[in-house]
């Protein structure tokens, strides 16, 4: 039987860098909590990529886990990932796990609420909420 892994830390943002010096450095590049369409921008709004960083630990051996963007208001899944495989040392359960997982091409058919969720074994690990609002007109 799997042993569900715990999350450690979780993130939204645009890019994973990893240090060329240190492999276990990475560098996390603007961190999403919300995106501001143009004004007058039509849906759905694209937004290129949203990268799921999240760091893991109480694995053993590999696991498979996946990223979903689901939309608060309705419960739709807007963009889901294909499983991301990775694996956890069999005898050490202190491992720690960084898991990065892109996610292109994200449609977001509303203003609103979205949750960007990882998945394990059908079961949400991590969720964070991105908060997607137009552009507020100016007023100069």
């Amino acid at each position: 039987m799997a042993v569900r892994p715990t999350v450690r830390i979780y993130a939204v943002c645009e890019e994973v860098v990893p240090d060329a010096a240190d492999p276990n450095r990475l560098s996390l590049l603007r961190l999403v909590h919300a995106l501001r369409p143009k004004l007058g921008s039509r849906y759905p709004v694209l937004h290129p990529v949203l990268t799921v960083f999240a760091q893991l630990t109480g694995g053993r051996g590999p696991i498979a886990v996946r990223a979903e963007v689901r939309h608060a208001d309705t419960d739709a899944v807007v963009r889901r990932t294909r499983p991301f495989a990775t694996a956890f040392p069999a005898n050490d359960p202190l491992a720690v796990q960084g898991v990065a997982i892109r996610i292109e091409n994200v449609a977001f058919p509303a203003p609103g609420l979205y949750w960007v969720e990882l998945w394990y074994d059908d079961e949400v690990l991590a969720q964070a909420p991105v908060l997607l609002r137009p552009e507020q007109p100016s007023h100069e």
